[in-house]
């Protein structure tokens, strides 16, 4: 086996880092290019008319804290999609290199490899289950960098079992690849979720990527981060600093509060698994259609092939019947084709009434069929 260096591209590697201001309040900043004068009502700590901390200590800290890990093995970046761009840039090279990706999954994996000119290979998911294709995956895995995995899944709910999780990380640490866990709904399955790192010899080799939204409902402050060895997270930092310079102290300070107090985490969770089993319920013998998948995340994949074969033209024609508007599993993928995904984001009383207009319209599909 190689040493996991060699898996990076070489001119990442010799990449010399772009020096920026030293951050410290303190300091008579004459060296950098900022103003001086705090806008009216800013009462931040280090105000926001400086540049920001580029790796904020307390963020970081309570992010390294969640994994009992240094933290020279954390960055901080903006939500789980700059990570997942860092990484392919970091790891591809164009025309020569390629990414595993298991639709139906999130979309942003595909479109990073494309936008770096990375081969993407797609297995699709058990269109029954939404199970892993594990030998597939595995022979896949032969010829590329990067296996992206996704558990609990968007837009299935799939949880992957532990055996899965220990095949496929075995195969990266016999083939040399980077598994790169994208865990940003694991408070949505406490109890079944297991993380590649907990396999044994997979802490260097592993790339975790995560973040606030999901998990502490802080969608809209675009927090995250990424977990794997100090190596490789010194050069991500080189990359986090050319594209955005940090975050800005106020979403720090709010992230770091966040994570110490765990605010939301038990209450969002509970709420997102009452909603997925009022859906699978509502939905179990209503004229063949059938809640999928959906053991963790904040939506429900419903199964409409009983009565229409074609997600996006269900989803099109549910949203003139009845104004309802859902995702047709077609956009994540062929093996999600005729299935549409509902997200569980509205008050109960919407969501209600959601499933009434939904079962309605099904009624008069399979009437009419």
């Amino acid at each position: 086996m190689s040493s996991v260096l060699d898996l990076a591209r070489p001119d990442i590697l010799a990449l010399q880092p772009y020096a920026h201001a030293a951050w410290d309040p303190s300091l008579e900043r004459l060296h950098a290019n900022e103003m001086p004068w705090r806008a009216q009502g800013d009462n931040s700590a280090a105000g926001l008319n400086r540049y920001p901390e580029p790796q904020p200590h307390d963020l970081v800290e309570r992010m390294a804290s969640l994994y009992d890990v240094p933290l020279a093995r954390v960055l901080v970046g903006r939500g789980s999609d700059e990570a997942i761009d860092l990484l392919v840039r970091a790891f591809c090279r164009a025309g020569l290199d390629g990414v595993v990706i298991t639709p139906p999954t999130f979309g942003f994996y595909k479109v990073a490899a494309r936008v770096q000119g990375a081969g993407v290979i797609e297995v699709p998911l058990d269109r029954e289950t939404f199970a892993l294709d594990l030998p597939a995956v595995l022979e896949a895995g032969r010829r590329a960098r990067i296996v992206f995995l996704c558990s609990p899944n968007n837009p299935t709910g799939t949880v992957y079992s532990r055996e899965t999780i220990e095949a496929i990380a075995q195969f990266a640490k016999d083939h040399d690849l980077w598994l790169v866990s994208d865990e940003v709904y694991w408070t949505h399955a406490k109890g079944t979720h297991i993380s590649p790192l907990s396999v044994p010899g997979m802490a260097e080799r592993t790339l975790v990527i995560n973040s606030v939204s999901k998990s502490h409902g802080m969608t809209g402050w675009r927090v995250g981060w990424m977990r794997g060895p100090a190596w490789l997270i010194e050069k991500m930092n080189h990359f986090n600093l050319i594209a955005t310079y940090g975050l800005p102290d106020f979403v720090s300070h709010a992230a770091a509060q966040a994570l110490d107090n765990d605010w939301g985490v038990e209450e969002i969770a509970q709420r997102y698994a009452a909603r997925r089993e009022l859906f699978r319920r509502a939905f179990d013998g209503s004229n063949g259609v059938i809640i999928r998948g959906s053991k963790g995340g904040m939506y429900a994949m419903l199964d409409v092939r009983a009565v229409d074969s074609d997600g996006e033209r269900f989803a099109f024609a549910l949203l003139d019947a009845e104004g309802v508007a859902v995702m047709p599993g077609e956009s994540f993928g062929h093996a999600a084709a005729g299935h549409i995904r509902i997200s569980l984001v509205q008050d109960d009383a919407v969501l209600a009434d959601a499933i009434a207009r939904i079962k309605r319209f099904v009624a008069a599909r399979a009437l009419a069929a």
